[in-house]
C-alpha cells in the first residue's frame, strides 16, 4: 500500500450533516406558514396561488445554508386577471453562499416549456425569517426589472425561510422608491451605507 492509500479522509466542512438535513426538507412542507402582515385588499392588488407540488419541487432541491433561487412563471385564469397561478419554477445557473445568491443577467427562454406563461418574479431561500428584503435582494429585483421589460412592476420576490420544522413564505414587491434605489445601488456589501424607506 502506498502512503496515499493509507491516508484517512477528513473534511473541514459539515457536508455530511447538511446532506442528511437536506433530505428532510420535504418533511418541512407539512407545516407551511405564509406571512400576511402587509396584505392589501385594494382593487389593483394581485393574489398569487402557489401549488404545493410546485413549491415541493423547489424545496427538495434547496439547501439549508446556501441560498438558492429560481424564477417563477405562471398565468392568470381567463375570468380573473387579479389572480396569478404559479405554474413553473425555473432553475437557472447561479452562485450562492450563506448571505446572497447571484443570478445571471439573461432570463430563461423556451418556446415550448414557457409558452403562454408570464414572468411573475423569483423565489429564494434564506436561513432565517425576515420581515423585509435584504439590500442585495432589492438590488437583484430592481436590476432584473430594469433589464427585462417582461418583468412587470407587480413582479415579486418570494422568500422561503427554513424555520425549525417548517417553511415560512413571504412575498415582497418593490415600491417606486425601492426600485430606483436598487437600480442605482452599486454597493454590493451586505449592509450598504445608504438606506431608504422602501
Amino acid at each position: 500500500m502506498t502512503n496515499y492509500e493509507q491516508q484517512v479522509f477528513s473534511s473541514k466542512s459539515d457536508w455530511r450533516v447538511r446532506a442528511i438535513s437536506s433530505t428532510n426538507l420535504a418533511l418541512r412542507l407539512q407545516h407551511i406558514y405564509v406571512s400576511n402582515d402587509d396584505v392589501k385588499d385594494e382593487a389593483g392588488s394581485l393574489t398569487y396561488v402557489f401549488p404545493k407540488n410546485v413549491l415541493r419541487a423547489f424545496v427538495i432541491n434547496a439547501d439549508l445554508r446556501t441560498q438558492v433561487a429560481a424564477y417563477l412563471y405562471g398565468a392568470s385564469p381567463p375570468d380573473n386577471k387579479q389572480v396569478k397561478e404559479i405554474k413553473a419554477v425555473v432553475w437557472i445557473p447561479q452562485r450562492g453562499n450563506n448571505n446572497t445568491v447571484e443570478l445571471p443577467q439573461q432570463l430563461p427562454q423556451d418556446d415550448y416549456l414557457l409558452k403562454d406563461l408570464e414572468a411573475l418574479g423569483w423565489i429564494k431561500t434564506q436561513p432565517q425569517e425576515s420581515q423585509y428584503l435584504s439590500p442585495t435582494d432589492i438590488t437583484t429585483q430592481a436590476r432584473i426589472m430594469a433589464d427585462h421589460a417582461e418583468w412587470a412592476p407587480t413582479s415579486v420576490c418570494v422568500t422561503c425561510s427554513f424555520t425549525p420544522g417548517s417553511i415560512s413564505l413571504a412575498a415582497h414587491s418593490l415600491s417606486p422608491a425601492g426600485f430606483e434605489w436598487g437600480r442605482k445601488n452599486t454597493d454590493n456589501s451586505l449592509n450598504p451605507a445608504v438606506r431608504v424607506s422602501l
